[in-house]
């Protein structure tokens, strides 16, 4: 039995490292100073 909470945690923390990897790789074309 998968304890729910637990896959839920590792769901949202791969995202979120998913996430962090596209702001930097979006930071270094130099888009996210176009944006602000």
């Amino acid at each position: 039995m998968v304890n729910p909470s637990l896959g839920f945690k590792s769901f949202h923390t791969a995202r979120r490292t998913i996430i962090g990897y596209e702001m930097m790789n979006m930071i270094r074309k130099g888009q996210v100073i176009r944006v602000i």
